[in-house]
């Protein structure tokens, strides 16, 4: 059984000058596992029918991986359209072809009805826990995922290509669509640190 590591609760992982509710981390999980890993070239992978919303994000993180020295790339520039199941192959073909060694994924997440976060989150750990592939998560969340809920959250994770494995993996509080894409360079920078912090990148 792969060991993992689970940290619940709000962390105090906050963007500088921001208030508790603006940026954070409610969850984080490390594969305790995932052995000697080193991340120089890097896709990012926006899951979200919004597609302002899936190129903000990895806009943005492709220009902050850029400046310490990442060969990074977006999944935009790739395939315009994940929506379209052929494509999605063809992300995975370009992917193994441009020998990428990690991809950072950013899923949005609807909450809408009576949908609660405790729920939200028990989904995310069991599909965490049933290692679930980069392939297979994109499979499930599209073309549902999208911007008509009152409430979207964010989850991230950094793949290792080499092994297939989920290495690390995060999820925000929740947001309007509106305050997620405004504040997706804020979340990005947060989600760098972290990894950092992680010695993951």
């Amino acid at each position: 059984m792969r060991r993992r590591l689970i940290v619940t609760g709000i962390l105090l992982l906050l963007c500088p000058g921001l208030g508790a509710a603006d940026h954070e981390l409610v969850e984080t999980w490390i594969n305790l596992d995932r052995g000697t890993v080193e991340f120089r070239k890097l896709v990012v992978v926006g899951i979200s029918a919004d597609r302002e919303t899936r190129n903000r994000f990895e806009d943005k993180f492709v220009t902050r991986l850029r400046v310490r020295n990442y060969e990074a790339v977006t999944s935009h520039s790739l395939v315009s359209d994940l929506a379209v199941v052929e494509n999605r192959q063809s992300l995975i073909d370009s992917i193994d072809e441009a020998r990428i060694d990690g991809v950072i994924s950013v899923r949005v997440t609807r909450l809408e009805g009576s949908r609660k976060e405790e729920e939200w989150s028990a989904a995310w750990r069991t599909s965490l826990d049933a290692g679930t592939t980069l392939r297979s998560l994109i499979d499930e969340s599209l073309p549902h995922t999208g911007e008509k809920a009152p409430r979207l959250g964010v989850e991230i994770a950094l793949w290792d290509t080499r092994t297939e494995k989920c290495v690390w993996a995060g999820r925000t509080g929740t947001y309007k669509l509106k305050a997620l894409r405004k504040g997706a360079g804020d979340i990005v920078a947060l989600i760098i640190d972290q990894l950092e912090l992680a010695k993951l990148l």
